[in-house]
């Protein structure tokens, strides 16, 4: 299960692809994988936050299962440390044009 924002400048957020947040879990040889097969949710070190357009947290949470809070904390790591940014980047590049079409 993914994050996919589609809030205020969504349009300017996704607009060079798509940024979906999800939870990846490091596995033993420091590989992280989105993959929660229930066979396996205990083989792995830790959780991070991720997005679909390659970006990763470098905060890794401790070993957790799929809903639990430690899963919780790394997706809020997504939304503070990537996605946050990413719509303040979107606001200030879209206010002179919301100007421009406001005034004309």
């Amino acid at each position: 299960m993914g994050l996919i924002y589609d809030g205020p400048y969504a349009e300017d957020v996704n607009r060079h692809g798509m940024h979906e947040g999800y939870v990846a879990r490091l596995l033993p040889d420091g590989t992280a994988t989105s993959s929660w097969d229930l066979n396996d949710w205990t083989d792995h070190s830790g959780l991070v936050g991720a997005c679909s357009c390659g970006w990763q947290s470098t905060r890794v949470r401790p070993p957790g299962e799929d809903g639990g809070p430690e899963y919780e904390a790394a997706l809020r790591d997504f939304e503070l440390e990537h996605l946050d940014p990413l719509i303040d980047q979107a606001r200030k590049a879209s206010w002179p044009r919301w100007v421009a079409a406001v005034t004309a």
